[in-house]
């Protein structure tokens, strides 16, 4: 099967879910309505994440919670990893948006809603979902007033609650789908850069193998990719891995972490790849942050010479994930930056200037700054994003485990958590 061709089952995989609810209507009936509402009915279908049933609660909510309109009145967000939600954004926050979240919460809450999907993976990434816009309504940025302070603790007070009931059990965690070497074992992908096809997707086959080339990179005092764990939107709930691999091997990619150590600008071999991996941390029973198997995006990049580089990018979607097909994932084309940037482009009018292609490319490349080889790896280099103090990064072999320590250990200490925390102990003192 070709990449291209997943896309193709998207439109399908919902007839494929697990599920215990009764089939849906829309589709029969679609062909009867007036145009308008046939429109309608095609768009509520397609955001039929967690159930067949458009109409089911956890559906509205993910609708609810994720959808953002533009003014052409299409419909963005269903394969968002983080909701298309600024640190400016008031939508959700007054008015008719604001108002049927609450009455969505308050059903969820009062209909034991967490009751109607038994499925481990799918509560996981409900649970994502739903903590990520709790974060999004405690975060704040130092210089920014607190806007609808009301409105943003009922909707907290409500999402606490939800996060908490959907949670899984530690065991439950660990044992959720290794998506990743799904994806690999499932041939749908190419599993190394293709000289002839620079252009053509991969996903490295041999990535967490303890005998391939790729080395799990850390960094002593803190985590090794910091800006993607303390910035907004992330906020310390995935765990950012950064993997690097050198064509000769093993031993020549140790050799390369050293030299960056002691070296000032030591030269990249052709050849040489690096991958940044985003595992999903969830939240257990006991309230404890675990880290999943499960990855929720990856971006690689193949240096061809010292200055030129090929950027790829996956992130999954549910549909996929759900049915199993190629661990979920998808090649990106265009996302909306949420990272590193400010305003609203559904508030604004400016959608358009918030969608890139290829989204890596904006940090890693050259803008006078001499970004550019080694220097484009800023876990070395530090350019952009320096470390406290302008420290220089120590980087080390590590594990995810190790690396997930770093990472909640900082969540921990961070006021998104704190504001969880103090909710959660509410419900359970």
């Amino acid at each position: 099967m070709k990449p291209h061709l997943i896309l193709l089952f998207t439109l399908l995989i919902t007839a494929c879910t697990e599920n215990i609810e009764p089939a849906p209507t829309v589709s029969s009936t679609s062909e009867s309505l007036p145009p308008t509402l046939t429109a309608i009915a095609e768009e509520s279908q397609r955001w039929a994440i967690y159930s067949s049933d458009p109409g089911h609660l956890w559906n509205r909510m993910f609708r609810q919670f994720f959808a953002r309109t533009a003014s052409d009145g299409t419909e963005y967000g269903r394969d968002s990893l983080d909701p298309l939600l600024w640190p400016e954004t008031t939508y959700l926050l007054e008015g008719k948006s604001y108002q049927q979240s609450i009455q969505l919460l308050d059903e969820f809450l009062l209909s034991q809603g967490e009751d109607l999907i038994s499925v481990p993976l799918k509560r996981a990434m409900f649970q994502r979902d739903m903590w990520s816009v709790f974060d999004w309504l405690a975060f704040r940025y130092d210089d920014y007033p607190i806007d609808h302070p009301t409105q943003r603790q009922e909707l907290q007070e409500r999402i606490a609650k939800v996060i908490q009931r959907v949670a899984l059990s530690k065991q439950e965690i660990e044992a959720l789908p290794e998506n990743y070497i799904a994806a690999g074992s499932s041939g749908v992908f190419t599993s190394s850069f293709q000289t002839e096809q620079p252009l053509a997707a991969f996903l490295p086959a041999d990535l967490y193998s303890p005998r391939s080339a790729w080395i799990c990179v850390g960094r002593l005092n803190g985590p090794v990719a910091l800006t993607h764990t303390d910035s907004f939107p992330f906020l310390g709930r995935s765990v950012f891995l950064v993997y690097m691999r050198v064509p000769k091997g093993n031993d020549e990619t140790f050799y390369l972490i050293r030299a960056m150590n002691t070296e000032s600008s030591p030269d990249l071999p052709d050849g040489t790849e690096v991958a940044l991996v985003r595992r999903v941390l969830l939240i257990d029973k006991e309230g404890e942050i675990v880290l999943s198997p499960l990855v929720a995006s990856i971006q690689l990049r193949h240096f061809k010479t010292s200055r030129a580089q090929f950027f790829y990018e996956f992130q999954i979607a549910k549909p996929l994930l759900f049915a199993n097909i190629a661990g979920g994932f998808q090649p990106v084309d265009k996302e909306i930056m949420l990272f590193q940037s400010h305003g609203d482009g559904f508030q604004s009018g400016h959608l358009e200037e918030a969608r890139t292609p290829n989204l890596c490319r904006g940090c890693h490349i050259d803008d006078g700054q001499g970004i550019n080889g080694i220097n484009s790896i800023l876990s070395y280099s530090r350019k952009r994003f320096s470390l406290p103090n302008d420290q220089r990064p120590i980087l080390v072999e590590t594990t995810p485990e190790l690396e997930a320590k770093t990472v909640i250990a900082w969540k921990l200490m961070d006021r998104t958590w704190e504001a969880l925390s103090i909710l959660w102990q509410q419900v359970n003192p």
